[in-house]
């Protein structure tokens, strides 16, 4: 079960780097009142080295909301799962599993990318949004942390759930600002003509 929930989670968080550092589209002159950021997907941006990081960053800060409160299974639905012999320093958790994750998503990652540039281009134009696909996987994530977070108060863990609040806020107000097209992608990614 653990090992499928290490793809789920990279993809989600794979999806929350696209979200924030993808080119997009400018709106076309026929869409008036509220859009969502036309997302572009071009390979030389998809599989840059800020997306990379960015994905691994995602993917660890979200075990650092979640193994916290499954270490504590016991106080709610999901019961005593597993432990560590000796606690870590993180409210339970030892620093080296967080390594082992950010491990897990640059090996997958860098197993990942080459083969998706070697693949056939996407049936999609270069200049089709992907945006509602992206958004999905950026629910997907979010609906992990909120459901964490939920739990950790839920079971009297204010601390703890107060600090994956401020790990996530900083994200999270990037994605607002984004969604809301108050923010541009990352200048960092640079988008050949080919």
């Amino acid at each position: 079960m653990d090992s499928i929930s290490f793809s789920f989670l990279l993809y989600a968080s794979y999806c929350l780097a696209l979200f924030l550092l993808m080119p997009t589209r400018p709106p076309r002159r026929s869409d008036q009142g509220f859009h969502w950021p036309n997302l572009l997907l071009p390979l030389d941006a998809r599989t840059s080295w800020p997306v990379f990081g960015l994905s691994v960053l995602f993917f660890v800060l979200i075990d650092m909301v979640i193994d916290p409160v499954a270490l504590r299974g016991d106080r709610w639905f999901l019961g005593r799962i597993y432990y560590y012999p000796e606690p870590g320093v993180h409210f339970g958790v030892p620093i080296a599993n967080y390594i082992g994750w950010a491990v897990v998503g640059t090996i997958a990652l860098s197993i990942y990318f080459p083969l998706d540039r070697r693949l056939p281009p996407l049936e999609h134009g270069r200049d089709q949004a992907v945006t509602a696909e992206v958004l999905l996987g950026c629910g997907l994530y979010y609906g992990v942390l909120i459901f964490n977070l939920a739990v950790t108060f839920w079971i009297g863990e204010p601390l703890l759930g107060l600090t994956g609040l401020l790990m996530s806020l900083p994200f999270t107000a990037l994605c607002l600002l984004r969604l809301l097209k108050r923010s541009p992608a990352s200048h960092a990614i640079t988008v050949s003509d080919n």
